[in-house]
């Protein structure tokens, strides 16, 4: 028959109750912390270019676990404290009230074990990010804590027997899934209905996806591939300056965007949910500047705050940092508050490079020569404004839809599977 906790094994579930309240309040403040990030203000936790919490939580391992569960990695830190806080609580009551204790102490070590588990997956997934995350090396510290009071501290056997497991693994899971619903409600933002919300790189992924799709959306699909078809590219084009993807990629996209238009941050978007769905080596992205604001831009005749002239200097002097896709990801979700001044904060936030370099860069000439290099490459297509997207140097539309289509044909317009689509409009 199960036993009550001896005097001393209370003061172990004490300390559980302690070490599981305090991951959860770290929890906290990381997803706090984040919040700041995403907003493209600089934290704490980015000390230097190695040791910067930023650059594990915007690693593609963070990103993908946050698209899948809808939730940050710091928000399943919070999931896990409060877990490992209830089942300490409950044991901790029922030691207080020298009631039975055995299958609370196998849930407690359950919920240790899942910590230790996770702590090894997220401390891999830091390395590979080369980059050390103070916050999360203290919750790695406090979950093994737990760990070891609730394997040493707790009574024996540190198995549960046969009648014990229920408890041992029935507590965990139902405080997880009470805790996951709540949280679910600040750590998702639910995106509006889109034709891209289930595509699929899988093979029949393409025929799915056209196949759901509103006769109106059919319609966009053929008319686009129609019209790109028969556009034509200027040649030479200039070699890509800032890519990402391989250079190898059948469908190659170039974006003029400026920082302060709300289009392309969408657009944006959009482009990075798709390069997290489609065959590796499909797409390749390069970005370059067109800032709407003719204290900068020739063919601009208005001249505006010079905001959108600062920001596409500092994107061209980022080129080579490490980080320069989140530092730009950064100040698109800051577009809408950007001064030159928060410009400057956002790009040196991770200290990939210093303040005094980026102010240096941003008012030499050869950046200036390098923004005007963009608006003359861009003028060739005519731009009406941004974003202005090219896909193998053909002037194409800021389709989502359209770039999934030609990126899952390997850029073939006349693939077997579009021939689902409508004739074109202008055909009909």
């Amino acid at each position: 028959m199960s036993k009550p906790l001896a005097k001393h094994h209370g003061r172990a579930a004490a300390a559980l109750f302690v070490l599981g309240l305090g991951t959860a309040g770290l929890a906290i403040y990381q997803w706090y912390e984040l919040h700041l990030v995403e907003s493209g203000e600089r934290v704490a936790c980015a000390l230097s270019a190695t040791v910067n919490c930023e650059t594990v939580w915007m690693s593609p391992f963070a990103q993908s676990l946050h698209q899948s569960l809808g939730m940050p990695v710091a928000a399943l830190g919070l999931l896990w404290g409060l877990v490992a806080t209830a089942c300490a609580g409950w044991l901790l009551l029922r030691a207080v009230r020298a009631q039975p204790v055995r299958d609370f102490v196998g849930a407690t070590r359950v919920t240790a074990a899942v910590g230790v588990l996770a702590t090894a997956g997220f401390a891999l997934a830091s390395y590979s990010a080369g980059a050390l995350c103070l916050t999360c090396l203290c919750t790695y510290v406090l979950v093994l804590a737990y760990a070891v009071v609730a394997t040493v501290a707790l009574p024996r056997p540190v198995f549960p027997r046969a009648a014990e497991w229920w408890t041992a693994l029935g507590l965990p899971a139902v405080v997880a899934l009470l805790a996951y619903a709540v949280l679910l409600i600040p750590g998702r933002t639910a995106p509006p209905p889109s034709l891209l919300a289930h595509v699929s790189a899988k093979p029949g992924g393409l025929e799915a996806f056209l196949a759901q799709a509103t006769p109106s959306e059919r319609q966009a699909l053929s008319d686009n591939l129609a019209l790109w078809r028969i556009n034509s590219a200027p040649s030479p084009l200039p070699p890509p300056r800032t890519l990402l993807g391989e250079a190898t990629a059948p469908v190659k996209l170039v974006e003029w965007t400026d920082i302060r238009c709300g289009h392309c941050k969408h657009f944006n978007e959009v482009v990075e949910g798709l390069r997290a769905v489609l065959p590796p080596g499909s797409l390749s992205v390069e970005v370059r500047n067109l800032p709407l604001d003719g204290l900068c831009n020739p063919f601009i005749p208005q001249t505006a705050t010079g905001v959108s002239c600062d920001g596409a200097l500092a994107l061209i002097c980022l080129e080579k940092a490490p980080d320069f896709w989140q530092l730009r990801d950064k100040l698109f979700a800051a577009q809408n508050t950007l001064t030159r001044e928060k410009i400057l904060d956002i790009a040196t936030s991770s200290l990939s490079i210093s303040r005094p370099a980026l102010e240096s860069c941003m008012a030499s000439a050869d950046t200036m020569a390098r923004l005007q290099e963009d608006i003359r490459y861009v003028m060739v297509y005519r731009p009406t404004g941004t974003p202005t997207v090219t896909v193998n140097g053909k002037l194409a539309p800021a389709s989502g839809p359209f770039l999934y289509v030609l990126a899952m044909t390997a850029g073939n317009p006349d693939a077997r599977a579009l021939a689902a689509l409508p004739p074109p409009a202008s055909h009909r």
